[in-house]
């Protein structure tokens, strides 16, 4: 039976939370939801200087749970806050080899939700679906305007991602297009994306010149459907 597990975060509960990680596979659940919080505090330079060496080591222990659960079939990701630094992957003999699917809440605008997006993708060589929830946080660190046109595909671009959704999100973002433009470029058996956006009456007609480009584009897989629609008129 597959095991559901949501986690939320804060700097106190740090050390229970890490140790309910890791027997997680001792135990045989599966973990399906990670939810990922942080306070933020005003700190003295003193107290930035030893945050930081908190989140290095934060950051291992995160790697280190993570390698413990490359059983997993399905995983949600809902980071609200900053995050620290991860590596380019999970090495090799511990990734998520059974996961299929894969979902996450992220800011586009933010490099570091960004990185950790890629990071996550990286780790999923035989992913098949994708759905991502945009948000919006005040405090962001801005990615580069051409991010996604640097980056390396991940190996499930390759052959097994076949569907991906895309929620609550703003055309108007360079982010976003980039990601979805580096998805249809790279993505060699895709099959499905679905793109829901946020419509508002400012930015209605640059919203149609930017899907009539979308519609457009080159595309790595010739036989993908792409379905682009307000998210207000989805149906629950």
């Amino acid at each position: 039976m597959l095991g559901i597990l949501k986690m939320s975060y804060s700097p106190e509960q740090r050390s229970s939370h890490w140790e309910r990680l890791d027997k997680l596979k001792n135990n045989g659940i599966r973990i399906c939801s990670y939810s990922f919080e942080r306070r933020r505090r005003s700190r003295d330079e003193a107290e930035e200087q030893e945050d930081d060496h908190g989140e290095k080591a934060e950051a291992v222990n995160l790697v280190k749970s993570l390698m413990n659960l490359s059983h997993i079939k399905c995983f949600r990701f809902i980071c609200d806050a900053k995050l620290f630094k991860l590596p380019y992957n999970l090495p090799t003999g511990h990734q998520f080899v059974h996961l299929k699917e894969l979902s996450m809440i992220l800011n586009f605008l933010d490099a570091e939700m960004v990185s950790l997006l890629l990071f996550l993708l990286r780790s999923c060589p035989n992913l098949q679906e994708l759905a991502l929830e945009g948000t919006c946080l005040n405090e962001h660190i801005p990615i580069e305007i051409d991010f996604w046109e640097k980056q390396r595909p991940p190996d499930c671009f390759i052959n097994p991602l076949l569907r991906v959704y895309m929620h609550e999100i703003s055309l108007s973002s360079k982010s976003v297009i980039g990601f979805v433009k580096f998805l249809l470029l790279n993505a060699h058996v895709l099959i499905g994306m679905t793109l829901d956006y946020i419509e508002t009456p400012e930015h209605q007609l640059k919203d149609k010149v930017i899907i009539n480009d979308l519609l457009r584009l080159k595309r790595a897989s010739p036989q993908v459907l792409l379905d682009i629609k307000p998210y207000w008129n989805v149906t629950i």
